[in-house]
């Protein structure tokens, strides 16, 4: 009935509308919700707050304790909670005396600044997996984690833990590194990627890192959009955070590398990045590991990865359909034969 003409037409019309209807239907996917979105948002004054610090090396504990006072509600009552891992296949016999001495430590930096600490220390069959489950079950809204340290060349910036972490918890993760202690501070260079403010959790990172700026008493400087910095101006209600902030303008995500003349050894460099298939993604952040290795390895730094549902359950994205941990690799996959049929079919 059909001929080969007709029947290799057909083939090559199913190809092209397979690729092109993917394509489409993200596009169109990112401009509903940019429609349905509210730039900012308002934070709510009587929200919960739990911060959940993940505690494993013994040199970052002070950091990572200092970082969770600093950004923390004082006005809450809520209890924050460390949390110390212990892998299944651990084959030290002192793991657990040891996590259990860091947890002590991480208790007493928080009751000399009047705060309550709830230890957790438990067994899992990995760090990665105790952390998403100590979160569901504490309902932590934010989690703050060490900067993932390479243990070979092959091995990625972040690492399984952190990749697997944003992948399924859907609050408000940090990820710190510091090379000096946070009261030495003298600034905060804050870079904001394009249509940030319409992220969920937009206005709550703002008002962490503006409680940053007014409880170390130093400089903030954002770097963003014209339309985000104006969001930006608008959610900055603390005296003390606006007579300190300096808004300027970074109108590419390209232009990020421009900031190695901002930010010196003793400035705390914060980047807003954002997860695959959220609103603010941006292709620019596959290159976000590679620049901050080359240029500023030796800044200390904050990855915020803003709440991304609110208080709905995280589902899959139109650019992540593979988005769990089983088909990660699988989801590379299909992310690099994206980019390719990209360039060849262009924009």
């Amino acid at each position: 009935l059909l001929g080969d003409e007709i029947l290799n037409g057909a083939i090559a019309m199913i190809l092209v509308t397979c690729i092109v209807g993917s394509f489409a239907t993200e596009r169109a996917s990112r401009r509903m919700a940019l429609e349905e979105a509210v730039p900012g948002g308002e934070p709510k004054d009587s929200e919960r707050e739990r911060i959940l610090i993940s505690i494993a090396n013994p040199e970052t504990v002070g950091h990572l304790m200092g970082l969770s006072l600093l950004i923390r509600d004082p006005k809450l009552t809520d209890e924050m909670v460390a949390l110390s891992v212990i892998e299944e296949n651990a084959t030290s016999s002192g793991k657990e005396h040891h996590d259990r001495m860091q947890l002590q430590h991480a208790a007493r930096i928080a009751s000399a600044a009047d705060v309550e600490l709830k230890q957790v220390c438990r067994y899992s069959l990995n760090v990665a997996s105790g952390i998403i489950h100590t979160q569901k079950e504490q309902d932590a809204t934010e989690v703050i984690v060490g900067l993932h340290r390479k243990s070979s060349i092959m091995d990625s910036y972040f690492g399984g833990l952190t990749e697997t972490l944003l992948r399924e918890i859907h609050r408000e993760i940090m990820i710190v590194k510091l090379l000096m202690p946070l009261n030495t501070l003298r600034r905060i260079v804050v870079a904001i990627p394009p249509k940030a403010e319409y992220e969920a959790g937009f206005s709550k990172w703002v008002q962490h890192v503006g409680r940053m700026s007014s409880m170390l008493g130093c400089r903030i400087h954002f770097y963003g959009t014209s339309a985000t910095l104006r969001v930006l101006d608008s959610l900055i209600r603390n005296k003390s955070v606006r007579e300190n902030a300096r808004l300027c303008e970074l109108e590419s995500w390209d232009d990020l590398l421009l900031l190695t003349a901002q930010v010196n050894y003793d400035h705390l460099l914060v980047v807003v990045s954002a997860r695959r298939g959220s609103i603010s993604y941006n292709t620019a952040f596959e290159r976000l590991p590679s620049q901050l290795t080359h240029y500023f390895a030796n800044n200390s730094l904050l990855l915020i990865y803003p709440d991304q549902f609110g208080d709905i359950a995280a589902l899959p994205a139109f650019a992540d359909p593979m988005s769990n941990a089983a088909n990660s690799k699988l989801s590379t996959a299909l992310s690099h034969l994206r980019k390719l049929a990209s360039r060849l079919f262009g924009k």
